[in-house]
């Protein structure tokens, strides 16, 4: 038993032993290194170069220039709407009085604000409707 435990010291010693580096190793752990160093780099710059986007980013501005665009097609029907209500001149005349865009959007009913399929009034729809109310001589040119 002597002899085991003996031999087991001598290999383990010579496991523990350190070996110098050498240029070839240097050279390894030098190029390991380097490489390393490159890809954080190149990973970093990925993130702010232009054109490069994750696709949570190109999702939500897909999604806000389909409701920018939506809502600008839905503009037109407010309006038609707004001016096809019983007593429409009437109506205009106190939507022109109210001082300021937020107090003007108020006298347009809700329901003409509010995008089809949605429940809750969309503000962006309401400035835009009230372009084409307000002037729509103007509006209808442009497009």
């Amino acid at each position: 038993m002597i002899a085991v435990s003996e031999e087991r010291g001598n290999v383990l010693s010579q496991c523990r032993r350190k070996k110098p580096m050498t240029a070839e190793t240097e050279a390894r752990m030098v190029g390991r290194a380097q490489g390393a160093a490159a890809i954080v780099v190149l990973v970093v710059l990925a993130q702010f170069w232009p054109g490069w986007q994750l696709d949570s980013a190109a999702d939500k501005e897909i999604a806000a220039a389909y409701n920018a665009g939506y809502t600008l097609a839905q503009a037109p029907v407010c309006a038609s709407l707004f001016m096809a209500q019983p007593d429409a001149e009437g109506k205009l005349a106190e939507l022109r009085e109210a001082n300021g865009a937020y107090a003007q959007m108020k006298h347009i009913p809700e329901a003409f604000r509010t995008l089809p399929g949605e429940t809750r009034v969309n503000d962006a729809l309401g400035r835009e409707c009230l372009k084409f109310i307000v002037t729509p001589d103007q509006t209808s040119a442009q497009m």
